[in-house]
């Protein structure tokens, strides 16, 4: 008997885009999930591929089915954004220039949402919100500045300005805080006179010196004197600008001098009976010459019109 072996070959035919399948593209030890057995879903980047770390870079680094961790921080830095930090205010000083206060600030947020949010400060007794980054060049461990406007009545004295960064949710920094002087120097209002007898004197003025007073009514004056005999100079010339909160009111500003041989002469006035501001003066005042020839200049504020009004009147000295 005789037994006959037969064998089947079985071939099967794998086509060349299939093949693929098998073949690491991008060396990253992983095949693509084009095919069924593949699991890279970017086989051309060796970055991408299961278990990857994901970056926060919009791309699926891990294979996930997600581009971006939930908490991931898209301005691209280190740090998380989870929404929930609070901005902190990590500088803040303030300084003048031309005649305003200059602020500096240093703020950050591991939310990268400080723009679209605000600097509160106070200034004295003068409160400003600053929108960020309309009027501040500032962003995360950014730097920006503004220009405040500065009550003039405050100068020479210590100054405390504070500061909170609000981010665009509303979270609040700590607090932050300086102190500065704004240069010049400023009188208070009892310390103008009601004549000549009485006038303050500012002879001793530099730089300029600014005279906060108030006018009570028509016949209300304040005046200030420049002795003569304490000018530096034979000749300086010397400038006074007035202006006045209430626009309704009118106030007059006269130069005058005391001669001790000529007595009284007004040589130089600004008289304003129509509110425009600032009513100014500049003149050149005149050293005395000796004990028997001499000259004391008188500079004051008198009420023409209105009811009663503060003013600042800035004096320009040598």
């Amino acid at each position: 008997m005789r037994v006959s072996l037969v064998i089947l070959l079985s071939c099967v035919w794998v086509s060349d885009q299939e093949h693929t399948d098998f073949v690491d593209a991008d060396g990253d030890g992983y095949y693509s999930d084009a095919f069924s057995d593949g699991d890279d879903c970017d086989d051309s980047d060796a970055a991408v591929h299961p278990g990857a770390s994901e970056a926060c870079d919009g791309i699926d680094n891990d294979c996930d089915g997600m581009e971006d961790a939930v908490s991931c921080d898209q301005e691209g830095d280190t740090d998380t954004d989870t929404g929930t930090h609070e901005p902190v205010l990590s500088l803040l000083s303030a300084s003048e220039s031309s005649n305003q206060v200059n602020i500096s600030f240093v703020a950050s947020d591991e939310d990268d949402d400080i723009e679209g949010g605000s600097l509160d400060l106070t200034v004295g007794a003068l409160s400003y919100s600053i929108s960020i980054p309309d009027q501040l060049n500032s962003w995360s461990a950014g730097v920006g500045t503004v220009l405040l406007d500065f009550d003039d009545c405050d100068r020479g004295t210590s100054t405390t300005v504070t500061g909170t960064v609000l981010d665009s949710t509303g979270r609040s920094s700590g607090q932050g805080t300086d102190i500065f002087t704004p240069s010049g120097l400023s009188l208070r209002p009892s310390e103008g006179g009601d004549d000549e007898t009485t006038a303050y004197d500012i002879t001793d003025a530099s730089g300029t010196l600014y005279i906060c007073g108030n006018i009570a009514s028509t016949s209300d004056e304040d005046w200030f004197i420049i002795d003569g005999d304490g000018l530096d100079d034979a000749y300086s010339t010397w400038s006074f600008s007035l202006t006045w909160t209430d626009t309704a009111s009118d106030l007059d500003l006269y130069l005058m001098y005391w001669h001790n041989l000529w007595g009284w002469s007004e040589f130089a006035s600004d008289i304003d009976h129509h509110a425009y501001q600032p009513a100014t003066i500049s003149y050149e005042l005149r050293k005395a010459e000796n004990a028997e020839s001499y000259w004391d200049y008188y500079v004051y504020v008198a009420g023409y019109s209105g009811a009663a009004t503060d003013y600042v009147l800035r004096v320009n000295a040598p």
